[in-house]
């Protein structure tokens, strides 16, 4: 399967050259407007001022990682006290029902579970292994699109990435 099967829409964490996809941008909202409402009484970075304010909105810069990863695993406690009938698809219209394709998951699994990759993964995981790699690179970490992501145009004139999709992808 090569990269041309992916949608550019599809975004992800990006360090250091690597790209790690989580799907589509609606998910990833998903994933932080249920941190705001769940954890933080929504207050949108009032209790997680690292990965609301900076990696959502800007991405991060290398000094501010090793607190996005204690805010993470803070994160990760608190969404394993909810059930998977908690996610809340978007913060600022809480009308909006999760989507059927991200709703089907058995009723016990807690949220920390419950926003999944593309891939299959659960979305704390990869947000764990791309801050820690980040870490340890000394690099800053942000969300991107596919679309958005750098290319070198080489002397004859061709395009090609400057980044690697991490552990592999499968169609969304």
């Amino acid at each position: 399967m090569g990269m041309e099967t992916l949608n550019p829409d599809t975004v992800g964490f990006y360090s250091a050259l690597l790209w790690y996809p989580v799907g589509p941008s609606d998910l990833m909202h998903a994933f932080f407007s249920t941190i705001a409402v769940r954890l933080e009484d929504n207050s949108w970075g009032g209790r997680f001022p690292v990965l609301m304010n900076y990696l959502y909105d800007n991405g991060l810069r290398s000094v501010a990682v090793t607190t996005a990863i204690a805010e993470l695993a803070q994160v990760v406690v608190g969404f394993s006290q909810f059930p998977v009938a908690a996610m809340v698809w978007d913060s600022e219209d809480r009308s909006l029902p999760v989507p059927r394709r991200f709703a089907v998951k058995p009723p016990t699994l807690s949220l920390d579970r419950g926003f999944v990759t593309m891939r299959g993964e659960p979305l704390v995981d990869l947000l764990q292994r791309a801050l820690h790699r980040a870490l340890e690179e000394n690099q800053g970490l942000g969300i991107v699109r596919l679309r958005d992501l750098p290319t070198v145009e080489s002397s004859s004139g061709s395009v090609t990435t400057d980044y690697i999709v991490e552990g592999g992808y499968s169609e969304w």
